[in-house]
């Protein structure tokens, strides 16, 4: 990874490892690296700073008001941040935009500028070493392997900048299909929660409905069984079996209650069974007692109904309780 440093760069790598290890620091981070640099001293990005009139002692204590101190053992090694790394490969940019084959203090001093957001970063700024100022003083100065920067400035510019722009257009694309991806999955959990919140609904409406219709056909059964004992079978027709102006307008009005309660169930889709004279199925009836067959009823047939069964479009809401000849 180091082998187009110079002896200098090295150095200051080294020096950053051992800052962030007097610091008491889990990692090496940008504001190691500058105090690298200025440790070093004899550097092209030391010699920068100096005629940027830009103090070490200050500087150091800048970072270190900024940073504090950690408490991790010195004798640990460190690694190096994600930016501290991001650092090290602008170096690199920093080198070939300078036209140099080697990557020396003052490509460190620079990729900590160009970087911009770490510590490092933001104590230059404040102490006025903007990018420009940092890469013209460098231009003034014999490179750390004694090479000045090529002649042919303007292309140097031209692939620098087509190289920043292919690194940023791949971290944006990048970018975006991971966030495609994140929407995609949203999408997904969004749909499932519609589709789940959807069926609870319906599973909860239908639970009602039938709860509610059980309600109602107990009521259908007692009305039934008024009838049933008053000895009435079917609309008034002035021959109800009992006598009594009285009777007959009680008999009327249960009667009509009942109409209208099945008129009620029609509109709701609920219709009784036929059970009687069909055979016995156990999928809608439900046999309480067998009987002796007799005549030309068939074993299996359904002789009597205890209690009318219900159907609610195809499905069974009650089924019928029945008697079946044997």
């Amino acid at each position: 990874m180091f082998e187009r440093y110079t002896e200098r760069a090295r150095r200051v790598i080294i020096l950053a490892q051992e800052e962030a290890k007097r610091l008491g620091h889990s990692t090496v981070g940008t504001e190691h690296v500058l105090l690298g640099i200025i440790r070093e001293g004899d550097g092209v990005a030391s010699k920068v700073l100096k005629n940027l009139n830009i103090s070490s002692e200050r500087v150091r204590a800048e970072i270190e008001d900024a940073i504090g101190r950690g408490e991790r053992a010195p004798h640990e090694e460190v690694e190096f941040s994600p930016r501290a790394k991001k650092v090290l490969d602008l170096a690199k940019v920093e080198a070939r935009h300078l036209g140099h084959n080697y990557i020396g203090t003052e490509h460190l001093l620079l990729s900590l500028i160009h970087e911009g957001e770490g510590v490092a970063a933001r104590v230059l700024e404040a102490f006025g070493a903007d990018l420009a100022r940092v890469r013209a003083q460098t231009l003034d100065l014999p490179g750390e392997d004694g090479a000045m920067p090529l002649a042919s400035a303007p292309q140097r510019d031209d692939a620098a900048a087509r190289d920043r722009l292919e690194a940023e257009v791949a971290r944006l694309t990048e970018e975006a299909a991971r966030n495609w991806q994140q929407f995609l999955r949203a999408a997904a959990d969004l749909e499932n929660y519609r589709k789940q919140a959807i069926r609870q609904r319906e599973e909860a409406v239908a639970i009602t409905r039938r709860v509610m219709l059980a309600v109602i056909l107990g009521v259908v059964d007692t009305l039934e069984r008024a009838l049933q004992h008053a000895g009435i079978t079917g609309p008034a027709d002035g021959n109800s079996g009992n006598s009594g102006g009285a009777v007959d307008a009680i008999a009327d009005g249960i009667r009509l209650a009942h109409r209208q309660v099945l008129d009620t169930l029609k509109t709701m889709g609920v219709r009784p069974m036929e059970s009687v004279g069909q055979a016995f199925d156990p999928r809608v009836h439900e046999a309480v007692e067998a009987v002796a067959a007799s005549g030309d009823v068939t074993s299996g047939t359904i002789v009597g109904e205890v209690q009318r069964g219900y159907m609610i479009g195809e499905e069974v809401l009650r089924p019928a309780r029945v008697r079946v000849a044997q």
